[in-house]
């Protein structure tokens, strides 16, 4: 039986726009648009309901339920990361960049959308208010990770990268507290000593702000602020633009309401790039 998402593939360069976006948003999400509402679908795909049904028409199925059900049957044989690519990297050369920015400008619209402004604020009150900033994220997710770190270890003391080198983790985290907080970004495939790390927090009363995808039910017992981000990506993976921009603008904040402890702790970086231990002389 011919599986829904050869058929999206086959004719792709057939489909006016708003079909394309729909198309694309779902191969891009494969797993989660099988479980998506009618209006879920269509929200993070920028376009219309109607769109959506008649897109599942043009595809042979009389409507958005039976091309979920369709979905769903061919998540039970489970498509792999090799064959996502082969459909992702099947889009006409022309529209590949134009399919790659509308999604993440898609990605940034609907992670927008999405997230509570004042759960971020509280988000970067913990910050604030925290003895010590744990920040992890595992696998691709420490990338972010990493990032984060940067940004804050440049506007307050005691950040603490947790990079799990070795298994080493355990002796990263012993001294965590209720008086601190956990950075801590997940996203599928989740990983499994993430999980382990922040139930640790748990039990210590650290308090865990979890950026993490939409679809985040599996995992928000983890979590005292979850932020949920869009995450679509042409290429079959995790984009992390949306997450990106939302740590730019937490970390924006962060200084505006901490401007003499960042101001403070910019002035020690640029004794340090001033002494020319940084290659560069501090030039």
């Amino acid at each position: 039986m011919e599986k829904i998402i050869d058929r999206i593939t086959r004719d792709f360069d057939t489909y006016t726009n708003s079909h394309k976006a729909v198309a694309t948003y779902i191969l891009a999400n494969y797993d989660e648009s099988a479980f998506m509402t009618l209006e879920q679908l269509s929200s993070s795909a920028g376009v219309s309901t109607t769109t959506v049904i008649r897109f599942a028409r043009e595809l042979g199925y009389d409507g958005y339920s039976s091309m979920q059900d369709a979905l769903r049957i061919d998540l039970r044989t489970k498509v792999s990361l090799p064959e996502r690519l082969d459909y992702n990297i099947s889009l006409p050369n022309d529209e590949l960049l134009k399919q790659v920015l509308y999604t993440e400008i898609n990605n940034i619209e609907q992670t927008f959308k999405s997230i509570d402004m004042k759960l971020v604020e509280k988000a970067v009150q913990l910050i604030s208010s925290s003895e010590d900033v744990y920040i992890v994220g595992l696998r691709r997710s420490f990338s972010l990770a990493s990032y984060t770190y940067s940004r804050l270890a440049q506007a307050r003391e005691k950040v603490r990268l947790i990079s799990s080198i070795g298994i080493n983790y355990p002796e990263e985290i012993v001294n965590a507290s209720e008086y601190d907080v956990c950075i801590a970004f997940l996203f599928p495939r989740y990983s499994q000593t993430t999980l382990s790390i922040l139930n640790y927090f748990k039990t210590k009363g650290v308090r865990i702000i979890l950026i993490t995808s939409l679809n985040h039910i599996a995992i928000d017992k983890y979590a005292d602020i979850i932020l949920p981000c869009e995450t679509s990506c042409i290429s079959g993976k995790t984009s992390y633009v949306a997450p990106l921009s939302l740590i730019n603008y937490m970390m924006a904040l962060y200084i505006q309401e901490n401007k003499a402890t960042a101001r403070e702790m910019l002035n020690k970086t640029e004794d340090v790039l001033s002494s020319g231990v940084i290659l560069g002389l501090g030039l």
